[in-house]
């Protein structure tokens, strides 16, 4: 659907691997598609590996996923990368690419805000190992969950803050040199935009007071980023 954004691309790490996750098609299935670019030519001179799929949890609903993002795991030897889906429902879906396959397909919620926008977010910490994904749910609240790159799998997600709005975007950034994660919230439902500060252990209060004048459309307007401090 060229409404939405149904499909990403990430690099591995420690080899500079394409990885390309798609929906193709609107059939009301739980699957996606991926490649893998690799730069080395076959004997048909393609350097793109065959297409392989990623089946979602029996947990989510069976719908065509509107919403791709992928994340790869930074300042590490590893080929790790998280995958977060979305449909026309209230389910978001995560996955892990190890290098060769998906593996650790689960969902985070099945009450996430049921819009047809991408109201979610996933990041690495840059020291930890552990991984992030932030969503609007229901009709008011931010939640976060956390991987644990020790234990392998996703905490119990909780409240980041409570809009008092529908979160309908969400965009999360890694600070590269420390675990910190910075997360901007919004335009939502009320046009609200909303930036908060987590330091690798906890959301810091203090934040600033929300700009309530934002462009309430359909489409991401607000993002974040990291600087190099140079003074």
């Amino acid at each position: 659907n060229d409404g939405f954004r149904g499909f990403d691309i990430g690099v591995e790490e420690s080899t500079g691997h394409f990885v390309a996750v798609y929906e193709k098609d609107t059939t009301a299935d739980r699957t996606l598609y991926y490649r893998v670019w690799n730069g080395t030519a076959d004997l048909d001179g393609n350097q793109w590996g065959a297409e392989g799929t990623i089946t979602l949890g029996s947990g989510v609903a069976a719908e065509a996923q509107l919403y791709v993002a992928l994340e790869r795991r930074p300042n590490s030897s590893s080929e790790e990368m998280m995958l977060a889906s979305a449909g026309t429902s209230d389910d978001i879906s995560v996955a892990r690419w190890n290098g060769s396959d998906w593996v650790n397909v689960t969902f985070v919620t099945t009450g996430g805000a049921a819009l047809d926008e991408e109201r979610f977010s996933i990041a690495w910490e840059s020291g930890s190992g552990d991984a992030m994904i932030v969503w609007g749910e229901g009709t008011t609240n931010a939640n976060y969950s956390i991987w644990s790159g020790t234990n392998l799998n996703w905490t119990n997600g909780g409240l980041v803050r409570n809009r008092g709005a529908v979160v309908e975007q969400v965009k999360i950034c890694s600070d590269p040199t420390s675990d910190y994660i910075g997360a901007i919230f919004g335009p939502d439902s009320l046009a609200d935009v909303l930036a908060v500060m987590w330091n690798g252990t906890h959301w810091l209060s203090g934040e600033p007071t929300e700009y309530t004048s934002g462009e309430a459309t359909a489409e991401k307007n607000a993002y974040c980023a990291w600087t190099k401090n140079t003074s």
